[in-house]
C-alpha cells in the first residue's frame, strides 16, 4: 500500500530534472527563478481576486472569478512543481497536478464562451461613465426639483395664509387625515397635536354647524355629491370665525368613495361687512319708508325706479304705479316745471338744492300746492351717472303761514313807519313850541336854554327820521346819521365851515334806537359846548369826530367814539363829577346809560373818549 505513494513522492527510477539542464549552474538557476517568480505572481492573483469578489458581492458574475482564481492557483502550483522536480523527479505528481489544471482550464474555457455575450452585454466605462453622468444629471434635476417642491410648499403656505384658505384630505380606507397649516390655524389646533380624528375634527365645530357638517359629509361618502357649507368656530380669545368649508368625493373603478377632499376659509371679514351693510341696508330702508318726506331716483331715462310711501302719497299714486314710468305720466303739471333741471343733473352732474315748485297732483286735482325740492346726481359703484335722485318737502301750509307772516309784518311795517313819522312830527311841533318861546323870550339865558333843548330835540327827531327812512326799521347807519346832525348843529349856532372845519371819521355801524339815540344826544351836547365855548372872538380851528368798532377782541365788541377840538380847551381843574352844568350831567348819565367808559383829556385843546359795547 506504501509503495505507490512512495513512488509519487520519491521516484528514484527517475533522473532529477535538472539533469536536462547538464547541472548548469546558470540555466538551473534561470529556471529556478523564472518558476519561482511566475508561481507567485499566479498565487497573488488570486488573492487579488478573493479579496475584490469578498468586499464586492454586488459584482455580476463574481463565481467566475473564483473559478479563474482556482485555475490560476493549478497554474501556479505547476510552475512550483517545475522548481521541485529539478532536483526531485516526482513526474507523477507534477503530471496529475497538470491533468488538474487542464481539468480546470477546460471547464473555465466551457463556461466562458456562453458567458461572453453576457459580459460584452454589460456597458462598458465609457458608457458607465455616461450612465453616471447621466445618474448625476437626474440626482441634479431631482434635487431642483424637491427646492422647487419645497419652494412651492413655501409659497402655496404663504399663499393659503393670505387667503386664509386651508386644504385637507380624509382617506377613508385608513380613516386618516392630511391637513395643510392653514388648516391648522384656522380651526385653532395645534399642529403638534396631529392631524385630528373624524370626532376630534367635528369637536372643532359650533354644535349645531358640526350636525350639519358631519350631515353633508355622510351624504357625500354614501352618494359623492360635493357640499358646501357656511360654518363657525369658536375663538380662544372670545368671539368666532366664520368658515366657507367645500367638501368633494373622489371614487375608484367600482364607484365607491373611498377620499374626501376640500378647503376651509375664512370669511369672517367678509360675513361681517355684509352683516353692516345688511344693517345699513335695513337702516337706510326703514329711513326711505318712513321718512314723512319724498325721496325718488329716475334712472337715465327719467324713469322711477324708486319711490318711498310720503312721495307715494304726495302724488296720490301707488309706488309700484310709479314704476317704468316718467313724472310726466304721473305729476305732467310739475314735470314740465323740473325738465332743464333733470337735464341740467344729469349734464353737469351737480346738486340742485331748495328749488321751489308749485303745481296739481293726481292727489288733489285742481288745488295748487307747493314743495320744496333739492335734485342730486346718483352714481353707480364704478362713479358712472346712472340718475337722478330727489328729495321733496311739501311746502303749502308753511308757504301759507309765510305769506300770512309778511302780511302782518308789513302791516307791522307800515304801523312802526307811522309811530316814527308821529314821533317826528310831534318832536318838530314841540321844536316849534320852543322856537315861538324863544321869539317872545327877551333873557340870554332862557333864550340859550331853549336852543340847547331845541338841539337835543332834533337829535332825537332826527333818530326817528332815519329810522322813518330805513328799510329795517330797528337800526340806522351812523355814518348816515352823523353828517345830518352835525349839519344841524353848526346851522343852529351860525357857524360858518370855513372858520371851524368838521372832521368826521365814522366807520359804517349799524345801531339800534335804544343806541342811536343816547350816542346822538352826547355828541349835540359835546359839538354844542365846544362850538359855543371852544373858539371865542371868532377864533378858527376844527371838530373831529371818530366812531368805529375798537381793535381789540372782546365779546361783545367795543363801540369807540371820539369827539375833540383844537379850541381853548377846558379848565386845568376841571372835573366832570363836579360839573353842575346840564349838558355834562347829561352826559354822563347817558354814558352810563350805554354801560360805558367816558375819558377826557384836556391839553390841546379837548378830547373826549366814550367806549361801550356794541348792541
Amino acid at each position: 500500500m506504501l509503495v505507490l505513494p512512495k513512488s509519487l513522492f520519491f521516484a528514484y527510477t527517475f533522473i532529477p530534472h535538472g539533469h536536462c539542464y547538464l547541472w548548469k549552474p546558470g540555466l538551473v538557476w534561470l529556471h529556478v527563478i523564472a518558476d519561482t517568480l511566475i508561481a507567485s505572481a499566479y498565487y497573488s492573483i488570486p488573492i487579488t481576486l478573493f479579496f475584490l469578489v469578498r468586499n464586492r458581492k454586488d459584482l455580476p458574475f463574481h463565481w467566475v472569478f473564483l473559478l479563474f482564481a482556482g485555475f490560476i492557483i493549478a497554474c501556479g502550483t505547476t510552475h512550483v512543481l517545475e522548481v521541485w522536480t529539478l532536483w526531485h523527479p516526482i513526474y507523477w505528481v507534477s503530471g496529475g497536478v497538470k491533468a488538474l489544471t487542464a481539468a480546470v482550464s477546460v471547464y473555465t474555457a466551457m463556461i466562458s464562451v456562453p458567458l461572453v455575450p453576457k459580459v460584452l452585454a454589460l456597458p462598458s466605462a465609457a458608457q458607465l461613465e455616461a450612465a453616471n453622468r447621466e445618474l448625476e444629471r437626474e440626482i441634479r434635476d431631482r434635487e431642483q426639483l424637491e427646492v422647487a417642491r419645497r419652494k412651492s410648499e413655501a409659497l402655496l403656505t404663504e399663499a393659503q395664509y393670505i387667503a386664509k384658505l386651508g386644504n385637507w384630505e380624509l382617506d377613508l380606507t385608513t380613516q386618516t387625515s392630511t391637513w395643510s397649516q392653514e388648516q391648522f390655524r384656522l380651526l385653532n389646533r395645534d399642529p403638534a397635536l396631529g392631524e385630528p380624528t373624524y370626532a376630534e375634527a367635528l369637536a372643532l365645530y359650533y354644535p349645531a354647524d358640526a350636525a350639519l357638517l358631519d350631515q353633508a359629509m355622510q351624504q357625500a361618502i354614501a352618494t359623492g355629491a360635493s357640499y358646501k357649507l357656511t360654518v363657525r368656530v369658536a375663538l380662544a380669545e372670545g368671539g368666532m370665525r366664520f368658515l366657507n368649508v367645500a367638501g368633494y368625493a373622489e371614487t375608484n373603478a367600482a364607484d365607491t368613495v373611498i377620499r374626501l377632499y376640500g378647503t376651509t376659509q375664512d370669511i369672517t371679514e367678509q360675513t361681517l361687512l355684509e352683516q353692516k351693510l345688511t344693517e345699513k341696508q335695513q337702516l337706510l330702508d326703514t329711513f326711505i319708508n318712513t321718512a314723512p318726506i319724498g325721496f325718488c331716483v329716475l334712472n337715465s331715462q327719467l324713469q322711477y325706479t324708486l319711490v318711498n310711501p310720503a312721495l307715494a302719497e304726495i302724488n296720490g299714486v301707488a309706488i309700484a304705479d310709479h314704476v317704468h314710468k316718467t313724472p310726466w305720466d304721473i305729476v305732467p303739471d310739475l314735470a314740465t316745471q323740473q325738465a332743464k333741471i333733470f337735464l341740467q343733473v344729469l349734464e353737469a352732474g351737480q346738486s340742485i338744492k331748495d328749488v321751489e315748485i308749485i303745481g296739481e297732483t293726481p292727489k288733489a286735482p285742481g288745488l295748487k300746492r307747493a314743495w320744496l325740492a333739492s335734485y342730486f346726481p346718483v352714481h353707480t359703484a364704478q362713479q358712472t351717472l346712472m340718475g337722478v335722485g330727489i328729495v321733496v318737502v311739501e311746502i303749502t301750509d308753511l308757504r301759507d303761514a309765510a305769506e300770512k307772516i309778511r302780511a302782518s309784518l308789513k302791516e307791522k311795517e307800515v304801523l312802526l313807519q307811522e309811530v316814527h313819522h308821529r314821533v317826528k312830527n310831534n318832536l318838530q311841533i314841540v321844536d316849534g313850541l320852543i322856537q315861538m318861546q324863544v321869539r317872545r323870550s327877551q333873557d340870554s339865558n332862557i333864550i340859550a336854554v331853549l336852543r340847547d333843548s331845541q338841539s337835543r330835540i332834533a337829535s332825537i327827531a332826527l333818530v326817528h327820521e332815519k329810522l322813518y327812512c330805513s328799510d329795517t326799521l330797528a337800526n340806522i347807519d351812523f355814518a348816515y346819521y352823523l353828517p345830518d346832525l352835525i349839519a344841524h348843529l353848526f346851522e343852529s349856532y351860525k357857524i360858518s365851515s370855513s372858520q371851524i372845519q368838521l372832521c368826521l371819521h365814522v366807520e359804517p355801524i349799524e345801531v339800534d334806537i335804544e343806541t342811536a339815540i343816547p350816542c346822538g344826544l352826547i355828541i349835540n351836547e359835546l359839538v354844542s359846548n365846544a362850538l359855543k365855548y371852544a373858539f371865542p372872538d371868532n377864533r378858527e380851528g376844527f371838530i373831529q369826530i371818530e366812531f368805529y368798532q375798537g381793535k381789540t377782541q372782546t365779546a361783545p365788541p367795543q363801540l369807540e367814539l371820539f369827539v375833540r377840538d383844537n379850541g381853548i380847551g377846558l379848565p386845568a381843574d376841571f372835573q366832570i363829577q363836579n360839573t353842575r352844568s346840564l349838558g355834562m350831567t347829561l352826559v354822563q348819565g347817558l354814558v352810563e346809560q350805554l354801560e360805558g367808559i367816558l375819558e377826557i383829556r384836556h391839553q390841546p385843546g379837548s378830547e373826549f373818549k366814550i367806549t361801550f359795547p356794541k348792541p
